[in-house]
């Protein structure tokens, strides 16, 4: 009866302390945002941050939604996301990001539409924590390919889908997206 209590015990320590986690700090990310032709700062870009947590499953890891910010570029198209601090939980979950999405309308949106003067075409970027990035974003004058960059909804542009109650953390962004919806056409959100 002893060898079973001691198990027992053996037992639930063990998962007590797997299940304890470990913190994991992230960040802080700065940037400049400028225009690819001018190498002029945009204003009042909206830069969005974005965790998600991946659960073990038996059928594979599966990711979710866990938090969000919102940074807008100053007059000199300088950034700051500050370090965020989560709890990672080992064999339950694992936090990552964060993915980083700007957004102003009449540009490309990074990921995916901001400028390589190397070779003059557009491409993604990646953001390495703690480092400063050149974001260079192309000024889109073109209404069809406006169209194309904004991609609605809003999921597309962020590359995630954010719980209502979270979405009122990104009124900026929130703002310059309906002026693109207006501008092209799409109903506000």
């Amino acid at each position: 009866m002893n060898k079973i209590i001691f198990l027992f015990l053996l037992f639930t320590c063990i998962s007590f302390s797997a299940c304890a986690g470990n913190s994991v700090y992230t960040g802080p990310w700065t940037g400049l945002v400028i225009d690819a032709e001018t190498k002029q700062p945009i204003e009042g870009a909206a830069v969005i941050a974005i965790w998600l947590k991946a659960y073990s499953m038996p059928s594979g890891p599966k990711d979710s939604y866990l938090d969000s910010t919102e940074a807008t570029t100053d007059k000199e198209g300088k950034f700051y996301i500050p370090e965020k601090k989560y709890k990672n939980i080992p064999q339950i979950h694992e936090v990552y990001g964060p993915r980083i999405t700007i957004f102003k309308p009449g540009y490309g949106c990074f990921p995916g539409y901001e400028f390589n003067p190397a070779s003059g075409t557009l491409r993604k970027k990646m953001f390495n924590e703690g480092m400063k990035s050149i974001i260079e974003l192309p000024k889109v004058k073109d209404k069809t390919l406006r169209d194309k960059i904004f991609r609605y909804p809003i999921e597309d542009i962020l590359g995630y889908q954010i719980p209502a109650k979270d979405f009122n953390k990104l009124p900026h962004f929130r703002e310059l997206y309906n002026e693109e919806a207006k501008y092209l056409g799409y109903p506000e959100r």
